[in-house]
């Protein structure tokens, strides 16, 4: 014999449902934020350097052809909004290791490696945990990559300009640190 749920349940567990889907898509929309802010600062960041340092244009324009990926992730959200909170991290990641072997080791640029961190922690609800622990295991594995085949800075730069690329990427990676932090936590 078999039990029918008891009406006065079933409710709270639709009304779980439509939260679950509500802290999703909340979820989301941060993401699309930070994919539309990474998006627009992508033709700019070779500027940064060859301003800063006088050097790196060609190697920073690489960087930027990523940017049709994160827009690609904006779309297949229309689908599944895993799409986009699972392609963010991962996007920045597979850039993040782009970037460190085109400008070496010691550019700072490695560290984006944190803002894929903080994305995974906060783009999934509690329901998603296997995505997020899959997705961790995916972004440290890329750390460790990263670490492993590190390589010394490119004969590129001179000392001082080190000290001025490693300023702007720390900057840079606090700032979109930030931006996450208060994107993901605002209020509705």
């Amino acid at each position: 014999m078999s039990r029918s749920p008891s009406p006065s349940r079933e409710p709270a567990d639709l009304a779980d449902l439509g939260e679950a889907a509500d802290a999703a898509r909340l979820r989301a929309d941060a993401a699309r934020a930070v994919a539309w802010l990474v998006i627009a600062n992508k033709p700019f960041y070779p500027l940064y350097i060859w301003w800063l340092t006088g050097h790196g244009l060609a190697e920073a324009y690489i960087t930027a052809l990523s940017a049709p990926l994160y827009y690609a992730a904006i779309l297949l959200a229309r689908r599944d909004t895993r799409w986009l909170r699972a392609g963010l991290p991962v996007l920045g990641m597979v850039d993040t290791i782009l970037a460190t072997k085109l400008f070496g080791g010691g550019s700072g640029v490695e560290l984006f490696a944190v803002p894929c961190v903080l994305l995974i922690a906060l783009s999934f609800v509690p329901d998603e945990a296997r995505i997020t622990r899959g997705l961790a295991v995916v972004i440290c594995g890329g750390a460790v990559v990263l670490h492993a085949f590190n390589s010394a800075l490119v004969p590129l730069w001179a000392p001082d300009a080190v000290v001025v690329l490693v300023s702007m990427h720390v900057a840079s990676i606090a700032a979109l640190s930030l931006f996450i932090l208060f994107r993901f936590t605002r209020p509705g």
